[in-house]
């Protein structure tokens, strides 16, 4: 990683590999994209895409089936950057399936 991978704060929850895609926008309406998630755990994200935010920068995550999620840029490398959240998620909701898209007999 380069100079900008110190970590606001030390990682204590498990991460699992995920693919998934979300949106990732600047709160301050500076920056916005869709982004490829590829680990996730309960205090946060790693993504991966054309990367333009700051260390620091807060931001809202978009993720399926938990809503908006606020965090801040943890670290930049290339093309992939760290959001640590404000808050915990459960990470396993994002793989839940909702609705079975099975419509009932009448």
């Amino acid at each position: 990683m380069s100079g900008t991978s110190d970590s606001l704060t030390p990682r204590s929850s498990e991460r699992e590999s995920v693919f998934l895609l979300a949106n990732v926008s600047a709160r301050d309406g500076t920056v916005s994209g869709v982004f490829r998630i590829r680990n996730i755990s309960r205090e946060g994200v790693m993504a991966e895409g054309a990367v333009s935010f700051r260390l620091g920068c807060e931001v809202n995550v978009d993720l399926r089936n938990i809503g908006i999620v606020e965090g801040e840029i943890a670290w930049t490398d290339s093309d992939r950057f760290g959001v640590h959240f404000d808050r915990a998620i459960d990470p396993h909701a994002t793989r839940r399936v909702i609705g079975t898209g099975k419509q009932g007999s009448r």
